[in-house]
Order: structure tokens, then C-alpha cells, then sequence
């Protein structure tokens, strides 16, 4: 069950992060907007990616994702948005909808790779870490929204819910807040923190992205019916569904 953001008391991190992460877990779609291509690609191998972020487009998350020391993996979990389709869909997009049972699965795995991708874009695997070793954890949480104010105070977002509160309340490297501007993405992140040495080790080296292998039983899923073409695809195959959106919006207004 979902807890409202104006129901409760925030008066520190912990009890913001509690209610992130509450909420992330609960969700029933996991949209995530991506090229056509790497749709596939997921669904051929099963190689689900985490990236620490120094490649995204937000260069205020991609700093706090650096400081904080995730990789992350990003979902909206609102309904099919014209926004996120202008965005990261266009001609060649996918929208791939994560099941909750993958979500839960994925939170539950015992082992990630850590590596980079080569400049011939195969995945160099340097190093599996192990949860029972206590070399990673893993979580997933809701993305929630700042707009700061006067006297160190921050008005936050979630969905369509604000309340006003203590700056402060965002001092957790586990809470992820971005700009209000980006507030229509709903977004929510699956996390993998590694341990310090860890951390360490892969910024010395490098390796900025890791690995999951999910199993065939999920992808069989999101074969059917959760893999959607771009209301505007124009690629090279005809894999996926039509999206609700196809032939509601002219797409010619923004070229």
C-alpha cells in the first residue's frame, strides 16, 4: 500500500527514505523508455544494466549519483506519457513495462557484475559481487522532487502530492531528489549501493555500469504485451504492441 506524502509527518531522512522506498515497491507498472534496440537486446540476453549515472543528461544527478556511489536503473511508474515518449522515445523508442514479480526478483538477487562496456559495446565484466558477503545492497525507491525555498526550507513532490519541510530532510546518500522541472517523470530507481573498498575499487578502474542475467521466465512475459512501440516508431521491425497514444497526438507539431 502506498503512503500519502501529506499523511505523515517528515521530520527527518529516514522516515522520507521509509516512505520512498515504501512506494517504490508498491507500484504495479515500471515503465522504462529506451531505444528499440536495447529493448530487444534485453529481451534476448537478459542482461538488465545499472549505471552510475555519468552519462545521463540531469548534470545535477549525475554529480549526486557520483557523491552518493549508486548504480541505479530507472522506471516511471505513471501511465504512458507524451513527455517521456518526446524524450527518450522518438522514431526508434520502446517502452518496456517491468512486471512487480521481475522487480522483486531483481531486488532479491544474490549477485551482480561490475564492469564497462567496451568501445565496441560489449560488457566487460571485472568482478561478481557477492550479497552474502555484504559487498552490495540493494533497494528500490521513489524519485521525489524539490522546488528549495526561503530559510532553508525545500518544498517536495510526489505524484501529485507537496508538502513543505527542513532541508535537511534530504541529507540521506539513499534518497534520490531531482528538480521539480523534472517532476513529470515519476520516476522510481532500483538501486545497487557497494560497499566502500568496492566503490573504491571500481572508480579507480573505471567500472561504471553493472550486471544483472535475468531469468527466460521473465522475458517470455514482457514479450507479451509489455514491450510498446513509440507512438512515432519508424524502425525496422515490427516487435512490440501499439501504444495507447498512436494516433491521438500529432506527433509534427514539435519537429
Amino acid at each position: 500500500m502506498q503512503i500519502k506524502l501529506n499523511t505523515i509527518n517528515v521530520v527527518d531522512n529516514d522516515s522520507l527514505l521509509n516512505l520512498l522506498k515504501t512506494n517504490g515497491e508498491s507500484h504495479n507498472n515500471f515503465r522504462l523508455y529506451t531505444s528499440m534496440e536495447r529493448a530487444l537486446g534485453f529481451l534476448v540476453t537478459g542482461h538488465f544494466y545499472l549505471s552510475d549515472g555519468r552519462k545521463w543528461n540531469d548534470k545535477i544527478d549525475r554529480e549526486n549519483m557520483r557523491n552518493s556511489g549508486l548504480y541505479s536503473a530507472c522506471f516511471s511508474w505513471a501511465s504512458e506519457s507524451v513527455a517521456m515518449w518526446m524524450l527518450y522515445g522518438c522514431e526508434k523508442g520502446a517502452m518496456l513495462n517491468y512486471p512487480p514479480n521481475l522487480i522483486k526478483y531483481l531486488l532479491n538477487t544474490e549477485r551482480v557484475e561490475i564492469g564497462y562496456f567496451s568501445p565496441k559495446g560489449v560488457f566487460e565484466s571485472k568482478k561478481i559481487l557477492e550479497k552474502s558477503k555484504e559487498e552490495f545492497y540493494i533497494y528500490i525507491a521513489d524519485v521525489i522532487y524539490q522546488d528549495p525555498q526561503k530559510n532553508n526550507r525545500v518544498r517536495l513532490t510526489w505524484g501529485d502530492e507537496h508538502i513543505t519541510t527542513d532541508m535537511s530532510v534530504l541529507n540521506n546518500s539513499d534518497i534520490v531528489s531531482k528538480n521539480f522541472a523534472w517532476s513529470y517523470e515519476r520516476e522510481c530507481r532500483l538501486s545497487v549501493k557497494p560497499a566502500r573498498e568496492i566503490l573504491e575499487e571500481a572508480d579507480s578502474n573505471g567500472w561504471d555500469t553493472m550486471r544483472i542475467i535475468v531469468p527466460e521466465r521473465f522475458l517470455s512475459r514482457l514479450r507479451k504485451g509489455r514491450l510498446i512501440r513509440s507512438p512515432i516508431y519508424a524502425g525496422g521491425t515490427d516487435a512490440g504492441c501499439t501504444s495507447a497514444l498512436d494516433g491521438c497526438i500529432d506527433w509534427d507539431i514539435w519537429k
